[in-house]
């Protein structure tokens, strides 16, 4: 297990008031695939540099003096962590309502606060040059094989409710390879993510439909066992994810330029 601590204070306190303690290391859970530039390396130790929402987490550990343990684990492990206790928190998803029995987003009263969002992400619809697969961005036209997506990403449920077939692997890079084999006709992916894949050589004949599929926010969510013994800390790291995330975007872009990806 790898442990990245951020300063070690037992609380803090807020115009006044002192919020609860909790001086063991929060556990949080990511997928142990590299998605630049949210997150980069592979396997279970954390990048160097760690990719953009971790560099925002660092940031609010910091600010909120408290100590943060990131655990890598497959995609699918890692809603399943979260459900079993196995972890405190896990990012970065989307809200998807089933997802509710999972973890506890950030709510106020009936809707999500999304000013408490990582980052939001728009899904495109990538194919090889000349496929005549489309998107208008209300129905598709000429689909007449599989749709690559990314193991256990929400994407899945907006395709198969319109009737198509996906054809899930890890990766960005695995899924763009199955694409230039011509083994799937489209592949729905992260625009953040995939975009840069898109310069380098052996993916110059992929071609990105500009209307995008869908735009989704993505947060930090916690287990129901951690957010009922601390939940003014669990709301405390949100208002700060909010506080830091363009400052830290600003700040730390300009390291992932040109980063291996």
């Amino acid at each position: 297990m790898l442990y990245l601590f951020i300063y070690s204070g037992l609380g803090y306190a807020d115009e006044g008031q002192t919020y609860d303690v909790y001086p063991e290391p929060i556990s949080l859970a990511y997928s142990n695939v590299a998605s630049f530039p949210l997150q980069t390396g592979e396997g279970s130790k954390v990048g160097d540099p760690p990719g953009l929402a971790l560099d925002l987490l660092n940031a609010v550990a910091e600010s909120l003096d408290i100590r943060i343990e990131y655990r890598r684990l497959p995609n699918s492990r890692v809603l399943t962590a979260l459900t079993l206790g196995e972890v405190d928190g896990a990012f970065s998803f989307s809200y998807q309502p089933d997802r509710t029995q999972v973890g506890v987003f950030p709510f106020e009263g009936p809707a999500l606060n999304r000013d408490y969002r990582i980052t939001t992400i728009s899904y495109y619809l990538y194919k090889l040059a000349g496929n005549p697969v489309s998107w208008d961005g209300r129905s598709f036209s000429e689909v007449s094989g599989s749709i690559g997506i990314n193991s256990g990403y929400s994407i899945s449920r907006f395709l198969e409710a319109r009737g198509l077939h996906v054809e899930p692997v890890p990766t960005t890079w695995q899924n763009l390879r199955k694409l230039t084999l011509g083994r799937i006709q489209a592949y729905a992916a992260q625009g953040l993510v995939t975009d840069p894949l898109l310069q380098r050589d052996n993916f110059r004949s992929v071609v990105k439909i500009e209307e995008p599929l869908i735009i989704q926010d993505y947060y930090l969510i916690f287990s129901y066992a951690f957010y009922s013994r601390h939940p003014v800390l669990a709301q405390k790291i949100w208002q700060t994810i909010s506080k830091k995330r363009s400052e830290v975007w600003e700040n730390q872009k300009t390291q992932y330029i040109g980063f291996p990806q």
